[in-house]
C-alpha cells in the first residue's frame, strides 16, 4: 500500500477574509492539487480567488438569464445518401459582450445547478423546430436526447419530453 499527499495551500492576507471562504479556497487549491497529479500542491493565489469569485458572479448570472441562451439547431445528415438523420443542439449565450459556448455552459449551469433547466430548454428548443420542419413536410429524422440514465428515469423528466412532443406534434418515433 502506498500513499500520497495531495496540499491546497491558502495565505490568508486580505484582512476581509472570512473563516469560511479561507476554507473554500484551501478546497479549491487542494482539488487543483489533484487535478495535476498525486502527490503534488497547489498555492492559491489572490488571482485565484478573484477568477472563483468572477465564475461564481456568471454562474448565477445563467441563472438568472437562462432565456437569453441562444440555441443553434444544425441538422445531421447521412454521410452515403445525404438523408436527415437528426438535429444537434448546439447552445451559447452572450452576456456583456462575451460569447459562451456550450462547454463553459455547461460547467457555469452545473456551477449554479442549472443544468436540468439548461437541458430541458435545448429539448424545448430542439423539439419545436423538429415540429415546424414536419409541420412543413420536411424529412427531420429522429431527434437523440442524451443524458444520465437516472436523470431519464425520472417522472418529471418523462413527463416533459412526452409535453414537449404533444405540444409539438411529435409521434414517439421521432425520439431515441
Amino acid at each position: 500500500v502506498s500513499t500520497s499527499i495531495s496540499l491546497g495551500l491558502v495565505e490568508l492576507k486580505d484582512a476581509e477574509m472570512t473563516s469560511r471562504s479561507l476554507m473554500k479556497y484551501a478546497d479549491l487549491a487542494q482539488y487543483r492539487a489533484k487535478q495535476e497529479g498525486r502527490g503534488q500542491w497547489y498555492w492559491f493565489s489572490g488571482d485565484d480567488a478573484a477568477n472563483h469569485r468572477q465564475e461564481v458572479e456568471l454562474a448565477k448570472a445563467l441563472g438568472a438569464n437562462l432565456r437569453e441562451i441562444a440555441f443553434n439547431l444544425m441538422p445531421i445528415a447521412g454521410a452515403e445518401d445525404g438523408a436527415a438523420l437528426g438535429f444537434s443542439v448546439d447552445p451559447s449565450w452572450l452576456h456583456e459582450g462575451e460569447v459562451y459556448d456550450a462547454d463553459a455552459l455547461f460547467r457555469l449551469a452545473q456551477k449554479s445547478g442549472q443544468v436540468a433547466n439548461l437541458f430541458t430548454q435545448a429539448m424545448e428548443t430542439a423539439m419545436a423546430a423538429i415540429g415546424d420542419a414536419q409541420a412543413r413536410g420536411a424529412e427531420t429524422g429522429q431527434l437523440w436526447i442524451s443524458s444520465s440514465a437516472d436523470h431519464m428515469k425520472l417522472e418529471p423528466f418523462v413527463a416533459t419530453v412526452e409535453r414537449f412532443r404533444t405540444q409539438n406534434g411529435l409521434d414517439a418515433s421521432s425520439l431515441t
